[in-house]
């Protein structure tokens, strides 16, 4: 916890959990369950997204050896994310997202403006649940980048049955297997940009991946 208490993390954390509250505020302002508590979710948010971030900023470059804004991404990796996340949301597009939009409709924006602040909840904050935060914490856990990736993966993994549990209906089990495979093939691929070009492309990544709902409502 020394590494957490630094003055520098805990300026960096505060500064990107305002960003995270930020970002997630136009999905709170939409949620139509809970409209007047948005305030109060906002503010349980900032702490979580403190802790959060604390953790990247804590242990990430310590234990992993990689900086978590590299100063330089070549073109290369930047093309590979880029056309990775489109080849990935094409995928989703065909395969998953007709039948999962029926079963998880409240998963798929209806509109422009919702679609919007997803993108932003997803890059404020979903990233930061599912990937940089735990592979900080199993970085530090275990000392080894190897058992860090595959922890984040499986977590990731952990999270997906979840949301399939919380559908409306039972999935199928061509799809549920689907997503699972789909999962752990994306979230191996997504830790390799992670750790070679940091946060920053990660957002790429995650922006083209969220991109292929647009080809619905422009439709």
């Amino acid at each position: 916890m020394r590494d957490f208490a630094q003055p520098k993390v805990m300026v960096s954390a505060a500064s990107a959990a305002a960003l995270t509250a930020l970002a997630c505020y136009p999905q709170l302002a939409l949620w139509p369950a809970r409209p007047q508590m948005l305030w109060i979710l906002e503010a349980i948010l900032f702490p979580c997204a403190f802790v959060l971030w604390g953790l990247v900023f804590a242990w990430h470059t310590r234990y992993s050896g990689r900086p978590i804004f590299p100063a330089k991404i070549s073109y290369r990796l930047l093309t590979g994310a880029v056309m990775g996340g489109l080849v990935v949301g094409a995928i989703l597009h065909f395969c998953f997202d007709p039948m999962l939009r029926q079963k998880l409709p409240g998963e798929y924006p209806v509109n422009i403006l919702q679609w919007e602040a997803m993108t932003l909840f997803t890059l404020g904050f979903q990233q930061l649940f599912l990937l940089f935060a735990p592979f900080a914490f199993f970085a530090r856990l275990f000392r080894s980048d190897r058992a860090a990736i595959h922890l984040t993966v499986f977590f990731g993994v952990v999270m997906v049955l979840l949301k399939m549990n919380s559908a409306a209906a039972l999935l199928p089990p061509w799809l549920s297997v689907g997503l699972v495979i789909t999962r752990v093939l994306t979230g191996f691929l997504a830790l390799y940009f992670y750790l070679r070009g940091g946060i920053f492309l990660i957002f790429c990544w995650s922006l083209m991946i969220q991109l292929r709902h647009l080809l619905d409502l422009i439709h």
